[in-house]
Order: structure tokens, then C-alpha cells, then sequence
């Protein structure tokens, strides 16, 4: 009776167990789940508010954003374990279990508006060279990220625009479009690429002449110094000057030699006004190019400007981000209705950034569109099958993140708890 009693408790102790280590099992379930709906959650909130912005700024209204700061959560699990045995004497014996268990989630949410001066500054400030290297780098389709993200090339401008007016369209715009088109058209060919290129180039206007006196010798070593900090060296040019030159990697765009015998390689580069007895120019500032450095300190007008100028670099003067999402946001089409109530601009199709890059409107919810926000009664949207316009999108985001990304000391204004 008593080696019953005690099979029967083992036998009960083990269900127990069981059921325990089962539960245990939840958590990582549970923390899978949990991850994969908050990620998708803020993409998607992410998307929306890059879109929601677009058409406020078709409307001539400011963009807002705001920053998830920081994700947490609780989870409260709950259990309950009921256990029985009846023993009847020369009988078998009869056992039963009963268990429960459940768990509930309180994840809460903050959000951060960016501080204005640094925020803003970022989105306000040109896009550097670098910026828009990278971007090509990373795999963006060039022609995509130079049209999307500078105002001119060399001599050549693209479109431009104000917050008071439409877009406009420069004289040299369509020499500008056929520029992009042909370096598309000669990469996809093998006849141009975009490489690094490393070594010294030029970094400061020249220094001096620096005579013999105590005063212009100490300078020369303050400069020289100065120089060896910034990873450079001084150099003389020959005319009783000094020059900066930094050793730094840039992108550059090569031509392939059989190039030389393509009509449209050679028409690129006179669009471009590139020295044809080169065929590597690396990609600068358009104010950190050798022509642009050296007209300032004689005193010339810009290169930029000069129709006659030739190019030894390719001089690239990037938009600010709040002037890419205001040229982008002329893809946002506006519901009749509101256009002839005059509450916003039409856009000439002329100066349209990139037909291709189309965002529709709707007074009903769209079914056929993950990417989507409601604004004014209408939705507006990207289809999901406009692989397109997707694409253009993803450019937009990428070139955002790349602007200012999560600004450290975002200020905490919101915390939600989601039930």
C-alpha cells in the first residue's frame, strides 16, 4: 500500500513538471511574436509619416515628425494546476490533472519631437557629396539618387523650387535629364562606372606669397602644422604659394577605354564640360573643386556659371532634404475638387520630378495599398503592385535616414500605454 501511494505522488510530480516546463517554453514565443508585430508597427507608422508630410507640403503646409524613443513592455503570466487521485482498494488506480495558463502584454510606447535648431538645421543644409556617393554605393540607381538629390551638376541645374511658387524649370534642365539618362545608359553598357578613388587633392585656396621676415616664416609653420592635423600636407605650387592637399577617398566616375569610340560617352562628357583627355573624374562639392577654388581666390565669377569653363572634377551641389520632399511631394495627386477650390498649386507637367514616382488619392480606403494615410477626408497611397513608385520611395526614406536619421536628445512628449 505505502510503494502505491508513493508511485502515485512520483506520477502526479511529474505532471507537474511537465506542465511547468511547458509554460516556460512560452516566453520565447511570446518575445518572437512581440518583436516582429513592434517592428512592423513602426515601419509602417514610419511610412506614414514621410507620406502624411508629402501631402502636407502639396498642400504648402509644414511637415511634422516625430521619433519613436524608446519600446518597453510587460508580460504577466498566469497559471493554474489542479491535480486528483482516487485509490480504491483492489481497484486501479484512477488520476486526473487539471491546468490552465495565459499571459497578457502592456507595451508602452514614447515618442520624441527632434530639437528644432539641430533637427531642422540637418533637414535644411545641402546634401553633401559624400551623402549622395553613399547612396549610389549602397546600390541606388544612380541616375534615381542624382536626380532625386542634387541641383546641378557642373554648369548643368535641375529643377528648383520655392515655397511660394511651383516648381520651375531651368534653361539647362533638359541637358540636365539627358545627362542622368546617358550615364544610366553608358553604365548599363560597361562603358562608365562609379569606383573609389583615393588620394591628395587640393583642399585649400592658395596661401601667401609667404616672404622671408620672422612674421610670414612663423605662419608658414602655423599652417604646416595645421596641415599635419588635418592629415595633409602643405605644398608649394611653384608660383610662391602654398596649398592644402588631404589625402580622402571619393567616388569617381570612370570611362572605360572603348568609350573613346561612343558617341554617347563623348556627349556626356561635353555636356559636362569634362577635359576629354581624362577619362576619371573624381565627385567634389562643387566649392571643393580645383576650377571653383581657384576662380575664387583670383576673383573670377563661378565655374558653375561659366559656359566655357572646363572641368578636371565633377562638381556636385546637393538639395536639402526639405527641398527633396517638397520637389517629391509634386507626385502627390490632388483630388479634383481641391484643386478648383484653389487650396493647392498645379504643377506643370514639364517640371514634374519623376513621372514615374506617382502617389494616388482616393475618398475610400484603398485595399491594394500598404503604404497609405488619410489627410483632409482622402487617402492617399502607393499601390502595392507600383513597383515603381515603391522604389522611389524607399530612395526618399533612405535619403532621409541618411540626412538626419534618430537625432541624439530628442525631447520625450507622448508615452502611450497600448492595452
Amino acid at each position: 500500500m505505502m510503494g502505491r501511494k508513493v508511485k502515485s505522488s512520483l506520477l502526479i510530480c511529474g505532471l507537474i513538471g511537465l506542465v511547468t516546463i511547458s509554460g516556460c517554453g512560452i516566453g520565447a514565443k511570446v518575445y518572437k511574436s512581440s518583436f516582429e508585430d513592434f517592428n512592423d508597427a513602426i515601419r509602417k507608422t514610419s511610412d506614414a509619416q514621410m507620406l502624411s508630410n508629402l501631402v502636407r507640403m502639396r498642400y504648402m503646409e509644414s511637415p511634422v515628425f516625430l521619433q519613436v524613443s524608446s519600446i518597453s513592455t510587460n508580460f504577466t503570466l498566469s497559471g493554474n494546476l489542479g491535480a486528483s487521485a482516487t485509490l480504491p482498494s483492489g481497484a486501479s488506480n484512477s488520476y486526473g490533472l487539471d491546468a490552465g495558463a495565459g499571459y497578457s502584454e502592456s507595451p508602452t510606447i514614447t515618442f520624441s519631437v527632434p530639437e528644432s535648431r539641430g533637427y531642422y538645421g540637418l533637414l535644411m543644409a545641402p546634401l553633401s557629396s559624400n551623402q549622395i556617393l553613399q547612396l549610389i554605393d549602397a546600390g541606388f540607381n544612380s541616375g534615381a539618387v542624382l536626380r532625386a538629390g542634387v541641383r546641378g551638376i557642373n554648369g548643368l541645374k535641375n529643377v528648383t523650387i520655392e515655397y511660394s511658387t511651383y516648381p520651375s524649370a531651368p534653361q539647362s534642365y533638359g541637358d540636365f535629364l539627358e545627362a542622368l539618362t546617358l550615364v544610366e545608359k553608358l553604365n548599363n553598357e560597361g562603358l562608365v562606372d562609379f569606383a573609389p578613388s583615393s588620394g591628395f587633392g587640393l583642399w585649400s585656396s592658395p596661401i601667401g606669397p609667404i616672404g622671408k621676415d620672422p612674421l610670414s616664416q612663423a605662419l608658414l609653420v602655423a599652417s604646416i602644422v595645421y596641415a599635419k592635423n588635418a592629415g595633409g600636407d602643405l605644398v608649394e605650387n611653384g608660383k610662391g604659394m602654398y596649398e592644402l592637399h588631404t589625402f580622402s577617398r571619393r567616388i569617381a566616375l570612370r570611362f572605360a577605354p572603348a568609350a573613346v569610340n561612343s558617341p554617347d560617352a563623348q556627349r556626356l562628357k561635353s555636356l559636362l564640360q569634362l577635359d576629354t583627355d581624362k577619362n576619371a573624374y573624381s565627385m567634389f562639392d562643387h566649392e571643393f573643386t580645383k576650377i571653383e577654388k581657384g576662380r575664387a581666390y583670383i576673383g573670377q565669377s563661378p565655374a558653375a556659371l561659366d559656359p566655357e569653363a572646363v572641368w578636371q572634377e565633377i562638381g556636385i551641389r546637393g538639395r536639402s532634404m526639405m527641398e527633396i520632399m517638397q520637389i517629391s511631394s509634386t507626385a502627390v495627386q490632388i483630388p479634383e475638387e481641391e484643386i478648383s477650390k484653389g487650396n493647392v498649386f498645379v504643377v506643370p507637367s514639364s517640371v514634374q520630378e519623376d513621372p514615374s514616382f506617382v502617389i494616388k488619392s482616393s475618398t475610400g480606403e484603398p485595399s491594394n495599398a500598404t503604404i497609405r494615410t488619410k489627410y483632409r477626408g482622402y487617402w492617399f497611397y502607393i499601390e502595392d503592385n507600383d513597383l515603381k513608385s515603391r522604389e522611389g520611395f524607399a530612395l526618399l526614406t533612405a535619403m532621409f535616414a541618411v540626412t538626419a536619421g534618430t537625432v541624439p536628445g530628442a525631447n520625450p512628449i507622448l508615452t502611450l500605454p497600448v492595452n
